[in-house]
């Protein structure tokens, strides 16, 4: 292993190399003692590894990590300093070092663990960015197949539906006598073949349907409805329906409905296709469509139940899968595209709602779907200071935040993993770590890794660092002593980018 060793001390080089000599790994040492000949080997050289003395007579540890980091070059570096500290640890480690160790009686034997230590994590980090690549690489040669499926699909839909409108439009014309008398045989083909255009083309449409709901391109109309009313107006269609296989279609609606932001439109393609289904599969009793009002999670909930057949305990987890002719107690014989579960899915999921089904073989189903009265959203603040938390627990309102708080770092990134908050609050320093290493940590936990994160110190120095971070990271601030209009309106915009984003 090739080391640069930057040390202006003599003697500590010496002891250095003395330390490095003992291991039992091969290491190579070229020694400089300052920063203009440290960059002049790092250009000309190919380095393992820098090692670097955290004060040179030219310049700093720091200063040269910053100027290698923007020149690009990612070495492991390791600084060695004279005396432990918390704040250097964690200014370094911002600018990306791997690693610092103390010159003391210990530094002979944990030098070249920790050596090894920082190579490991090296090798761990490129790793991960070629199997990133490769992964990035991946996923965009499958949105460029997917992209081209949904082009091919929507086409060949396209030009299906012209041909499909002269034949169904030619049909109604021989059916109706139009073009001359039709006897009863070819009047019961003519009826068959309509029926099977009909099937067709609401295949096609269903096709049309996800396709842009899988690309996210169909359009939703959103706007302040009440649910009750779009479950009478499928109750009024579906009505003849059930009626001509003299079942029953009733409504058990809860009163006093609040509005609620949806698309009714789409809403009502849900409603419609689980209703008919539910006929579809019912042959004695009928179905009840249903509301309800759940404040304790904050959604309304509707539920289609019928008394059919039921289904399998192994089909239930094939539901609102594409292309899916489940079996029942009737064995599923009555034809469909295959689509309207999926589709359904694709909407109540695109509305941010739940829609599941529940079954029992031979005593019917039950299909349900949730739509969020009011988001709620948790807020998780960080701060060793009670009155903070206090104060910031007070801003948000209760009907429509829900906040957590936390007075260490190490128990916030514990609850941001559980709760996963829609927003953090982190005061930048705390008793037990930094909130620089809380967001680190946060940052390299999948799940919590898209969080927003709003800074907040009453530090002037902390303060003027996070400005100058804010310019490169765009790292979101606020200085204590802060009013509450203010606090709100940096938190309510955090929460509007994420919601854009997810």
């Amino acid at each position: 292993m090739r080391i640069l060793l930057i040390e202006d001390n003599p003697d500590h080089a010496v002891f250095t190399k003395r330390a490095l000599k003992k291991a039992s790994q091969d290491y190579r040492v070229d020694l400089v003692n300052e920063a203009k000949q440290a960059f002049k080997k790092i250009s000309e050289e190919n380095y393992d590894l820098i090692l670097c003395d955290y004060r040179l007579p030219d310049s700093s540890a720091l200063d040269i990590l910053k100027e290698i980091r923007e020149k690009g070059k990612d070495l492991p570096f390791i600084v060695v300093t004279s005396s432990g500290s918390e704040k250097i640890a964690v200014e370094l480690m911002k600018e990306g070092a791997y690693d610092y160790i103390v010159k003391d009686s210990s530094y002979e034997s944990a030098l070249p663990v920790v050596i090894q230590r920082a190579q490991n994590i090296y090798n761990i980090k490129k790793e991960k960015e070629r199997l990133g690549r490769e992964l990035g690489e991946s996923n965009e040669k499958l949105k460029q197949m997917y992209v081209i499926k949904s082009e091919f699909t929507s086409m060949v839909s396209h030009e299906l539906r012209t041909p499909l409108t002269a034949i169904k439009e030619g049909i109604a014309i021989v059916l109706d006598g139009s073009a001359g008398q039709v006897n009863d045989q070819q009047k019961e083909f003519l009826e068959m073949a309509k029926k099977n255009v009909d099937r067709l083309k609401r295949l096609i449409d269903d096709v049309l349907d996800f396709s842009k709901l899988e690309s996210k391109r169909l359009e939703f109309k959103m706007r302040q409805s009440n649910i009750n009313e779009v479950i009478k107006d499928v109750e009024k269609t579906q009505r003849v329906v059930a009626e001509a296989k003299s079942l029953y279609l009733k409504t058990e609606l809860e009163p006093d409905m609040p509005l609620i932001e949806f698309d009714p439109d789409r809403i009502n393609q849900v409603l419609a296709n689980l209703v008919s289904n539910a006929i579809k599969f019912t042959e004695t009793g009928g179905v009840t469509i249903s509301s309800t009002k759940d404040e304790s999670q904050n959604v309304i909930e509707v539920c289609v139940r019928d008394t059919g057949g039921g289904m399998r305990e192994e089909d239930l987890p094939k539901l609102f899968q594409k292309f899916q002719q489940l079996g029942g107690l009737n064995q599923r014989k009555t034809g469909g595209t295959g689509l309207g579960l999926a589709i359904s899915k694709e909407i109540i999921e695109q509305h941010r709602g739940h829609i599941w089904a529940e079954s029992e073989y031979g005593k019917g189903s039950a299909f349900e779907f949730t739509l969020s009265i009011r988001r709620k959203y948790k807020i998780l603040i960080i701060d060793d200071d009670r009155i903070i938390l206090d104060v910031c627990e007070k801003f948000f309102k209760k009907d429509i935040y829900t906040a957590i708080r936390s007075e260490t770092g190490t128990e916030g990134i514990k609850i941001a993993q559980e709760e996963l908050p829609n927003l953090i609050i982190l005061d930048v320093r705390l008793n037990d770590i930094s909130g620089y290493e809380v967001i680190d940590r946060l940052k390299n936990i999948k799940e919590t890794s898209n969080i927003p994160i709003l800074l907040m110190s009453g530090y002037i120095d902390e303060l003027d660092k996070i400005k100058s971070q804010s310019e490169k990271s765009i790292l979101p601030w606020i200085s204590k002593p802060f009013n509450k209009d203010e606090f709100l309106s940096k938190a309510s915009s955090l929460l509007t980018k994420w919601l854009a984003g997810n």
